[in-house]
């Protein structure tokens, strides 16, 4: 089963490998190298892993990411199937 993802910001194609997420929260720390943010509340993020024509493989948050199809199908149609 492939599924091909469209890479919002840059238009890019992908192949979805898989999902997953990343978690952080705040360390303490004395003094934050200058210009460094300091992270102040717990977060996670939704990502997924996407890979390339060459295999590549890369991680990006799925809110930047859009279905184009699955098994050469569009969202719409397999939607619109009824069961």
């Amino acid at each position: 089963m492939a599924t091909i993802v469209k890479h919002i910001p840059t238009g890019r194609r992908f192949l979805l490998v898989g999902t997953g997420h990343d978690a952080y929260h705040p360390e303490p720390s004395t003094m934050p190298p200058s210009g460094v943010r300091q992270i102040s509340e717990d977060g996670q993020n939704a990502l997924a892993a996407v890979c390339d024509e060459d295999g590549a493989i890369y991680w990006c948050e799925t809110k930047e990411l859009k279905v184009e199809s699955v098994d050469g199908h569009t969202p719409q149609e397999i939607l619109a199937e009824k069961p």
